[in-house]
């Protein structure tokens, strides 16, 4: 994806996260990733600036901040962005360290995807992943079903 493009791809859950490897190449944009995207109008993105990480979202075509922090990136250097969306917790990582977290439940669902601003990037490993839910069913009986010998 080149320059104003903000198309989400078309993957539609509502607790996951999600993580892309960048190279950033601009000094006036941003690249990040977006859950929960509903339309151009209504998502939660992430994004590092040249000076800055931030956590936002977008509602009604309004954005805002929900958490931003001092970041320096250095122009073509591979990043590895996450954000996991758990409910109405948002999780910021950049290169695998927490950067910002927050809590929001304006979107509670919608599709996740990549964005840039004013931006030249290369995404690579893009994914989307829903974690196992803990299993429900772990009555005695089961349990001693699971781990009786065969």
């Amino acid at each position: 994806m080149h320059g104003n493009d903000n198309r989400a791809l078309p993957v539609v859950r509502e607790d996951d996260l999600s993580r892309v490897n960048t190279a950033f190449f601009t000094v006036n944009g941003f690249v990040g990733v977006m859950a929960r995207y509903v339309n151009a109008s209504n998502h939660y993105y992430v994004v590092l600036y040249r000076d800055k990480a931030a956590l936002r979202k977008r509602v009604n075509g309004v954005p805002s901040t929900i958490k931003e922090v001092p970041y320096t990136i250095t122009l073509g250097a591979p990043y590895r962005l996450r954000l996991e969306a758990f409910g109405s917790s948002l999780r910021f990582y950049v290169n695998d360290t927490l950067m910002a977290e927050g809590q929001d439940d304006t979107l509670p669902t919608g599709r996740y995807g990549l964005i840039t601003f004013n931006a030249a990037d290369d995404f690579d490993n893009f994914r989307v992943i829903r974690p196992k839910p803990l299993r429900a069913d772990l009555s005695p009986n089961r349990m001693a079903e699971s781990s009786a010998p065969t």
